[in-house]
């Protein structure tokens, strides 16, 4: 475990298209929650994740359900912004970089989130993922500081996550094309069928090694 890191785990968006809580879908035995929270764990000294203001409490049977925090959105329907904002008073003070991941992320590997947070450097200040051309201001790895200006943008009426790139020295990172698939997301039912296939065929294969 490295000191010193957090993420912020930003399950409280309205799956509308899903039509359920993607924190809750099922892949291997567990659910897509459990599997993020069990993923970052070597990475991170604390995780926090954050709800929309009215959502359910997901199921969270991962070991480390007691010392996962649980914050909530006190602004409705404002976007991930908000979720990092209200998230800042919930991580410890000598945190000093903090991963900013949502949970509609299945394929995320250990190996991807290690090279972002491994890529914060020097006068780096923060270090997010590229790929297809799209920039992604919630796959990345930040410096604690630079987070810290969520609500003050949020006053300005800005509420998209990429505002908080202005004025910062921001590193993009491309997967190489085999690891593309670490940013793909899971958004609609047909997807969630897609990504159970895929790591039913997955363990399929591991039986007969």
């Amino acid at each position: 475990m490295i000191e010193r890191t957090a993420v912020i785990l930003l399950a409280g968006g309205l799956s509308s298209r899903m039509g359920r809580d993607k924190a809750n879908l099922r892949l291997q035995g567990r659910t897509q929650l459990d599997h993020l929270l069990e993923t970052l764990e070597p990475l991170v000294s604390e995780s926090i994740v954050m709800l929309a203001d009215q959502q359910a409490m997901p199921e969270l049977t991962t070991k480390l359900k007691h010392t996962v925090k649980i914050g909530r959105d006190r602004v409705a329907q404002q976007g991930p912004l908000q979720g990092i904002a209200d998230a800042l008073p919930l991580i410890a003070s000598q945190i000093e970089r903090v991963l900013v991941v949502t949970c509609d992320l299945p394929y995320l590997s250990l190996e991807w989130l290690r090279a972002l947070h491994n890529a914060l450097q020097g006068d780096v200040d923060a270090v997010c993922t590229l790929a297809g051309g799209y920039k992604n201001a919630l796959l990345g790895c930040y410096r604690k500081k630079v987070l810290e200006k969520a609500p003050e943008i949020l006053l300005e009426g800005k509420k998209r996550p990429v505002f908080l790139w202005e004025g910062s020295n921001v590193l993009f990172l491309e997967p190489a094309p085999d690891k593309l698939l670490n940013c793909q997301d899971m958004n609609t039912p047909e997807e969630y069928q897609k990504a159970q296939e895929f790591f039913s065929a997955k363990a399929e294969f591991s039986e007969t090694i």
